[in-house]
């Protein structure tokens, strides 16, 4: 399980299930509206007055951030990584990064949430 706020990973997890956000890579969120794992966490932060999310030529940035987690946001989701890693198997690496979930071995968002949960998807 991802060490940080539960109540946080309750919403976060709920919010990556809830079929509201269409899935991205390499960006937290693109200009058309997808959005990697990080940036749905970020959208939730934006909705909870944390930060201010801009659009930009090529894409949506958070705090300055486009593609990590904006230390604002770490802080309120109380996640000590820009990059968090999480303890399931993976044919890239060991304790791989939900980055590398998400835009390398493009993992849906429901076994993203469940590797969050500490569940193996």
């Amino acid at each position: 399980m991802l060490d940080m706020d539960p109540g946080i990973r309750a919403q976060w997890t709920a919010a990556l299930r809830s079929g509201e956000y269409r899935q991205g890579q390499a960006v937290l969120r693109s200009i058309n509206d997808r959005f990697c794992c990080h940036g749905v966490l970020c959208d939730l932060a934006e909705k909870a007055g944390v930060i201010r999310a801009h659009k930009t030529p090529d894409d949506w940035a958070y705090d300055g951030e486009d593609a990590y987690l904006p230390e604002a946001v770490m802080d309120w989701a109380g996640i000590t990584d820009a990059s968090p890693h999480v303890n399931v198997p993976s044919s890239m690496e060991d304790d791989p990064s939900l980055t590398s979930l998400n835009d390398d071995e493009e993992w849906t968002f429901d076994q993203i949430a469940d590797a969050i949960d500490g569940g193996a998807a």
